[in-house]
């Protein structure tokens, strides 16, 4: 993807008509189910109750503080109210953070005009808008959460460089607080030997969690809380991994095979190789390493939806960003582009793409890696450091 010109205007506007006509589809009007999971467990949080005692699939699975944060922020306000109002905020949040990432293409902001950082920033909301409509119109509509993580570790691994390990610990903690999906960076930790940011996350998670939670509702109620979280996560998800919704490795080949071991086994190999690549791409910038993640989530969870498509949205653009190095031929570039673009954009048809979904993470990937992974002669491994 080039430097963009005058076009990106149009370009925009094409893409903004496009998404308003994927938004008013009316039988795809938001019902904010999983935003109901969040204000009733607020309300219940508030008034000293477990959060984890709901016995269908739509479970509260987030920190026990989060509850807290849900009840002082939301339960005060109607229920028909405060959902438009969050949905917003979600609508914004997500904009923000595209815009925020636009900014870490070639060439500094300093080193830009202000008509150039414009156009640039207006290609990369039309290419969000084009491949991601629908993946944001049903983070929207159900009422997800999942811009607060997904942003929580875009500003941690910004500040990847730096030295910072009171804000970075608070960050990634929040993070997995929200989606334990986070962890994922935990690795990137490790091979850095960031210990101290570990250990201020772990801080700053008592402190929220059996400390404040603790002062509102008691401490035995913290303690089981905890718990219970941790038993909702292990037990949830074993019901949903089979979901025709779910796009990640194991889910998708769960489906494919109807062979437990054997998904199993593919599943763990993908995250020996994910922790192998890890280690081998542990020098790129903090964002890159944020786009690496953020597609290793979409694959690598034990179950993820389809509007987690939109995790793919950095690692695809550091794709589209690099024309000096070819992916192809023009035709293979318009035939990636239109797989790309179905499997972001009939995400609730009524056909479903077994296993395409899945296919289009590790193309996105496997394009990823062509360009960042060092070209060593020589294997570079962990154990070379013993």
């Amino acid at each position: 993807m080039r430097l963009p010109n005058s076009q990106a205007y149009f370009l925009l506007f094409l893409s903004v008509l496009f998404a308003f006509v994927i938004f008013t589809r009316f039988h795809q009007f938001p019902d904010f189910s999983d935003f109901n999971v969040y204000y009733t467990a607020g309300q219940k949080a508030l008034n000293h109750h477990t959060v984890y005692d709901v016995p269908h699939a739509l479970k509260f699975k987030y920190a026990p503080i989060t509850a807290l944060a849900f009840g002082f922020l939301a339960s005060p306000f109607a229920f028909e109210k405060v959902t438009w109002v969050f949905y917003a905020l979600n609508l914004m949040g997500w904009l923000a953070l595209v815009i925020l990432f636009s900014g870490s293409f070639a060439g500094a902001p300093s080193e830009l005009s202000k008509k150039s950082r414009l156009e640039r920033t207006s290609l990369v909301l039309a290419y969000f808008l084009f491949f991601f409509s629908v993946a944001l119109r049903d983070e929207l509509k159900l009422g997800q959460i999942n811009i607060v993580p997904i942003a929580l570790l875009y500003f941690f691994l910004k500040s990847w460089e730096q030295d910072r390990p009171f804000y970075q610990g608070t960050l990634f903690s929040l993070a997995c607080q929200f989606k334990l999906y986070c962890l994922i960076a935990l690795p990137l930790l490790i091979i850095h030997r960031r210990f101290k940011i570990l250990f201020i996350a772990l801080g700053v998670y008592g402190v929220l969690n059996l400390g404040v939670f603790a002062v509102w509702n008691g401490w035995a109620l913290a303690l089981s809380e905890t718990h219970d979280w941790l038993s909702t996560l292990a037990t949830s998800t074993v019901d949903i991994l089979t979901s025709r919704y779910s796009v990640s490795i194991l889910s998708t080949f769960l489906k494919l095979t109807h062979l437990s071991w054997l998904a199993h086994g593919i599943w763990v190999s993908c995250g020996a190789i994910f922790l192998l690549l890890q280690w081998r791409l542990r020098n790129l910038p903090g964002l890159h390493q944020w786009a690496f993640l953020l597609l290793s989530i979409l694959l690598l969870s034990p179950v993820s939806w389809p509007c987690w498509m939109i995790f793919s949205f950095p690692a695809l653009f550091y794709v589209f960003s690099e024309p000096q190095k070819s992916h192809g031929s023009v035709w293979l570039k318009g035939a990636l582009t239109a797989f790309i673009f179905v499997n972001t954009n009939n995400l609730n048809s009524g056909i479903t793409y077994r296993g395409l979904p899945c296919l289009m993470g590790l193309i996105i990937l496997g394009l990823f890696l062509k360009l960042y992974l060092p070209a060593h002669k020589k294997l570079d491994l962990p154990c070379q450091l013993l």
